[in-house]
């Protein structure tokens, strides 16, 4: 598999997101949909909202266990 972001992190924007959202990909890969329809934009949103939802729970976590 190959992985690249084609965007350039910059402030503001989590590359530890970044990395989540493309492996997430991945894991989508078998939901077959053409490019340039709603379906590829449901898709996209769907990745990007679990993505952010991993990693917040992974910080979220961290947290609570430093006490």
């Amino acid at each position: 598999a190959n992985i690249s972001i084609a965007y350039p992190i910059t402030e503001g924007h989590d590359p530890e997101e970044s990395i989540v959202h493309e492996l997430l990909h991945i894991h989508t890969e078998g939901w077959h949909v053409e490019d340039h329809t709603l379906e590829e934009l449901e898709k996209e949103q769907f990745i990007n909202i679990l993505a952010k939802t991993l990693v917040d729970l992974r910080w979220k976590d961290l947290k609570k266990s430093d006490g």
